[in-house]
């Protein structure tokens, strides 16, 4: 068993041992498929199968913890977490706006705390010079002085402005820790809500994941029982396919069996009822498979057969004396006899030897082989006497001067 992989289409490909593809899985399309067959044929290549861009000694986060590489992803899930991401992305950047359009109107309300302290100063260091000019000026009317403030009374006014500016100050230090306190506050709970919005999205994201992942495995699953079953049926198919040109073979060969046993049964017939080996057929010999050699060993072995064949009597005693050859004449039986169905086959054989040696000469006792060969039939008791009868005239014979009770 062996794993190929072609960088052009990113795929991994199963071979079996005669090296015929048994599956291909797609490195792209993200279906987290092609992980088992990669790592054997990383095993195979004497690569690590350690999966190349994974994290090592990074502590994952709730949702880091299960999700999967890019490349190991269960289908669809790649998609789903970017769109996910994308909307959690959009609603981070909402809350973010109100966040600093909030934190920038407590800035403006610190801002004008700052200005009115800053007036409010201003008013009171104007009210302190005011009053020295009219306390100077009531002195002089009384004539208690030179117009200028006495010192306890100069005093007095300083110490006046200076509460008056310390209380405003005061009043602007609480109001800025105020402002700042609610700005931390904000900001602090903004990002408590965002970052529950991301924890929230990555038990989503976990969720979403496990449920694409066991779905996958059991399209994993249909898929190799599928795969499975094909191969399978392949393997049916060829055992059938081998079967059926077994069969095919084994009938030809039956057939071309079938057809030399006749052809040398028909070549013994007709030697043994006293044919010459020239006479034969062409196609007949072609059909049998015998060599020369073959068929005059076979001459000699059936030539005693012949002989004795020549000489024989029928069961009435009555002598062959010879036909007369002429042509086939159905009269009183032939072709348009009743024969048993042993009968037929011989006739067959007798008419396709008679159109090869019709015109050759009797033998030596005046006998022709086609009509020796119905006696020798007739005597060996493989046809009946009104078969035999019929037989010979229908290749044209004198019935009559073999059978003495016609």
């Amino acid at each position: 068993m062996a794993i190929t992989y072609d960088e052009k289409t990113k795929s991994y490909t199963r071979l079996n041992d005669k090296g015929q593809a048994m599956g291909t899985v797609y490195k792209d399309d993200s279906l987290g498929r092609y992980d088992k067959i990669a790592a054997e044929y990383r095993a195979q290549q004497g690569q690590s199968d350690t999966p190349s861009g994974q994290a090592q000694g990074n502590q994952a986060t709730p949702a880091e913890a299960v999700q999967p590489s890019q490349t190991t992803a269960p289908s669809g899930y790649d998609l789903y977490k970017a769109t996910a991401e994308q909307y959690n992305n959009a609603l981070k950047a909402a809350a973010k706006e109100r966040e600093e359009q909030q934190v920038q109107q407590m800035a403006r309300q610190l801002e004008a705390a700052r200005q009115n302290t800053e007036d409010a100063n201003a008013q009171a260091y104007a009210a302190k010079m005011i009053s020295e000019k009219n306390i100077g000026q009531q002195l002089a009317a009384a004539g208690l002085g030179n117009g200028s403030m006495t010192e306890s009374s100069r005093l007095q006014n300083e110490l006046n402005w200076q509460n008056a500016v310390n209380e405003n100050n005061r009043q602007l230090a609480l109001a800025e820790q105020n402002i700042n306190d609610q700005i931390a506050a904000y900001r602090a709970d903004s990002a408590q809500q965002l970052a529950a919005q991301d924890y929230e999205l990555a038990q989503q994201l976990n969720q979403v994941y496990l449920q694409q992942l066991a779905a996958d495995k059991e399209d994993q699953r249909y898929a190799d029982e599928l795969a499975y079953q094909r191969e399978r049926d392949q393997i049916a198919d060829q055992r059938y396919d081998q079967q059926w040109a077994y069969q095919q073979a084994q009938d030809a060969y039956n057939q071309q069996a079938t057809r030399r046993e006749d052809a040398r049964t028909r070549i013994a017939q007709y030697l043994s009822a006293g044919g010459s080996l020239s006479s034969l057929n062409p196609d007949l010999i072609s059909a049998s498979g015998l060599t020369s050699g073959e068929l005059q060993t076979l001459s000699a072995a059936l030539r005693p057969v012949a002989q004795t064949r020549a000489t024989s009597t029928r069961n009435s005693g009555t002598r062959r004396t010879g036909g007369t050859a002429g042509t086939t004449d159905t009269t009183g039986g032939g072709a348009d006899a009743v024969y048993s169905e042993s009968a037929k086959k011989i006739l067959t054989g007798l008419e396709s030897m008679y159109g090869s040696i019709s015109n050759q000469k009797a033998d030596s006792d005046g006998i022709y082989p086609v009509e020796d060969s119905i006696l020798f039939y007739c005597d060996e008791g493989l046809i009946t006497d009104d078969e035999a009868v019929a037989m010979l005239r229908h290749f044209g014979y004198d019935p009559s001067k073999h059978f003495t009770d016609l």
